[in-house]
């Protein structure tokens, strides 16, 4: 991964921590458009993982997805688990590896989260972890290309 894919990375990670630190009881949905005069959860619809995410790629069970995007060269997705941090990285360990994919050591782990970073052929996968004392925030970034 080029330092300018690793700024990239590290400024939509930014982002998407900042909005996941809010109060929203609603975890696990995204604001949508409202019809005139709806409220509360009558305003949000859930997020769901992209149809065309990697079938290759392991996302967490039970992850409450909060986030989807679709970026220049692959796709992101963000999410929050009860569980602790030690567990989802076994999980990602097992998991991905079992998938065929590499486990690399990522070029820099940013400060107050724990990055996992894992190849195969030309594509990334990038799980960021962070944990406040509160449920878990997964980051999962898969790349198509460098």
């Amino acid at each position: 991964m080029t330092i300018k894919n690793s700024i990239v990375l590290v400024a939509i990670a930014a982002a998407g921590w900042l909005t996941a630190c809010g109060k929203d009881e609603n975890v696990g949905t995204t604001p949508a458009q409202a019809p005139p005069g709806a409220s509360g959860t009558e305003a949000r619809k859930p997020v769901e993982l992209p149809d065309d995410f990697p079938s290759d790629v392991a996302v967490y069970p039970g992850l409450r997805l909060t986030f989807a995007s679709k970026l220049p060269q692959g796709l992101m997705v963000e999410g929050q688990s009860q569980d602790q941090e030690e567990k989802i990285v076994a999980f990602y360990g097992q998991q991905m590896i079992e998938a065929g994919w590499v486990e690399e050591q990522p070029a820099g782990q940013p400060s107050g989260m724990r990055r996992l970073q894992y190849r195969k052929g030309g594509r990334t996968a990038t799980i960021d972890l962070m944990s406040l004392g509160g449920p878990t925030t997964v980051q999962l970034t898969a790349l198509t290309a460098d």
